[in-house]
């Protein structure tokens, strides 16, 4: 049992259980240790399970938590017997079957696979959109790139313009960049954010563009009315703008998605279509052949007999070589079937010797241990005797202790053909007894009628019968009574190999820290009361 013990404390250690490296099998272990070991296999098994891993003060409590690891391990399928004192007052060789069956239930590190459900994988794979297709660019910010180097040429622009422009006049707008990146998204952020010319109308981009090379005497004009012009009326102006392109662009989406349903439908239509048109060329052809022979159908007809003729014949003989090739085929099939029904009888049969082998190692392996330590501890036992003292002294005592077993043994078969011959004797005296019996009550049972004496004999017969039962019985049951004295009394040896005395006092202490408990307890309730 001590390599049993050693796997398991392994076992614990590997789960995160504190044993020290001093205890080497369950007997050192404490009732903390048993609770946080039980604790901790459980909430690894069921991860949901709430199990306290420390033994309160409380006896109550602790009585409570012993309960609920026994409860948990009957729900886990533990079929001995289990309860609050297998944890409290321990035995060791209960706690051993408890964390074996325990540890068997742990789960693997195979068994810890993370698993998508079908449903998240349906909607990934079917339905989520693409990313572009999640997210409105117009909603979306520009890059910082975009941003800086936009702003960086924004500031340029209007350090040149105002050092062509008179002091105290507002810089005109830096011109917009080329229309090569508009339909990108770089170009679409870039547009919305910086760029004036989305927000404004064709006739007023044609203007602009055309006012873009203006000439000097014309430039006065321009930056006055820019100047004229609050923000406030540019901004209404943009707003107003950018709703109605919005609309539109609402307006295009919806277009866009009912013409797409109606290009699916007439492609739909089409496909329909020509497989109908290819169905009826097909039938076309059919019935242009039929009408071809109903032209001339004797000769037709006269045409179908040879073909049907020729394709007997040709029947006929491909059978005939079908006939000759299966044959030898099927012969071979079943040879070979049988060959392998007799090679799968010989390996069934070899598995079983190398089974019954591996089994007679095993029991010769085992064998050879249990030889190997008793040669050991007699190893052990001689070299711990003197050396003085002869062989001759031990073949002696040897020989008188065979002397000894041979003459007990001779005794104990004097006994038992003894008890043997008792044994017939007293069932020859049962019988003898019942049959003379019998014969007494008959004949005196028929003389009651006529004489008195023989109706007290009678009697007395009957009650010295009565008696003699209960003496036998009386003896038998002083047989089961010595019988069940000595089985006690093997009971009694084995209990108090199993720390009883120790677990006694365990559980007096317990009881005593109970009952200063319910005093103090009933105290308090004296307390509150008053």
């Amino acid at each position: 049992m001590e390599e049993v013990d050693k796997i398991i404390i392994h076992s614990l250690k590997d789960i995160g259980c504190a044993i020290s490296d001093e205890v080497d099998c369950l007997d050192h272990f404490s009732t903390n240790l048993i609770i946080e070991a039980a604790s901790k296999c459980l909430s690894l098994i069921t991860p949901g399970l709430e199990v306290p891993s420390t033994l309160p003060m409380n006896m109550a409590a602790r009585f409570q938590v012993g309960a609920d690891i026994a409860g948990a391990c009957k729900k886990l399928g533990y079929t001995g017997e289990v309860g609050y004192q297998t944890f409290l007052y321990s035995n060791v060789i209960e706690v051993r079957r408890v964390f074996m069956f325990l540890i068997e239930k742990l789960p693997r590190e195979q068994e810890k696979t993370v698993v998508v459900p079908d449903a998240w994988r349906e909607y990934c794979i079917k339905d989520l959109p693409f990313i572009t297709e999640q997210s409105n660019p117009i909603s979306t910010l520009a890059s910082l790139t975009t941003v800086n180097a936009r702003g960086r040429c924004d500031l340029e622009l209007t350090q040149k313009s105002r050092d062509n422009t008179p002091t105290g006049l507002i810089p005109p707008r830096p011109a917009p960049r080329l229309r090569r990146f508009n339909n990108t998204w770089l170009g679409i952020h870039e547009h919305i954010l910086f760029s004036e010319e989305s927000v404004k109308s064709p006739a007023q981009k044609s203007a602009s563009s055309e006012s873009s090379l203006p000439k000097r005497e014309n430039n006065d004009q321009l930056l006055e009315e820019k100047v004229e012009d609050t923000e406030e009326e540019r901004k209404k102006k943009d707003r107003v703008e950018l709703e109605s392109l919005r609309a539109r662009l609402e307006e295009l989406e919806m277009s866009t998605k009912s013409l797409n349903c109606l290009l699916v439908q007439t492609n739909k239509e089409i496909d329909a279509e020509m497989n109908s048109a290819e169905q009826r060329s097909v039938e076309i052809q059919a019935h242009n052949k039929a009408i071809e022979l109903l032209a001339d159908h004797q000769t037709s007809l006269e045409k179908l007999d040879k073909i049907t003729s020729s394709v007997k014949k040709k029947l006929v003989a491909l059978a005939g070589q079908w006939e000759e090739h299966r044959r030898p085929l099927m012969e071979k099939y079943r040879h070979t079937k049988a060959a392998a029904l007799l090679r799968e009888n010989e390996n069934e049969k070899q598995l079983e010797t190398i089974y019954s082998l591996k089994e007679k190692l095993e029991s010769l392996n085992k064998q050879i241990a249990n030889k190997q330590l008793a040669r050991d501890k007699l190893q052990e036992e001689y070299d711990q005797l003197p050396k003085n003292i002869k062989r001759s002294a031990y073949t002696r005592r040897i020989l008188e202790i065979i002397g000894n077993i041979k003459k007990q043994k001779d005794e104990i078969d004097k006994v038992i053909k003894d008890m043997k011959t008792l044994q017939k004797d007293t069932n020859l005296l049962t019988e003898k007894l019942e049959r003379s019996f019998t014969v007494t009550d008959d004949t005196i049972f028929r003389n009651t009628k006529k004489d008195e004496h023989s109706k007290k004999a009678h009697k007395f017969l009957m009650t010295l019968h009565s008696d003699c039962a209960d003496i036998v019985s009386m003896v038998q049951e002083t047989g089961a009574t010595v019988r069940e004295i000595r089985e006690m009394e093997e009971q009694i040896e084995v209990e108090s190999s199993r720390n009883v005395g120790a677990n006694l006092k365990r559980i007096t202490a317990d009881l005593e820290q109970m009952k200063e408990e319910n005093i103090v307890l009933s105290n308090q309730l004296k307390m509150l009361d008053t």
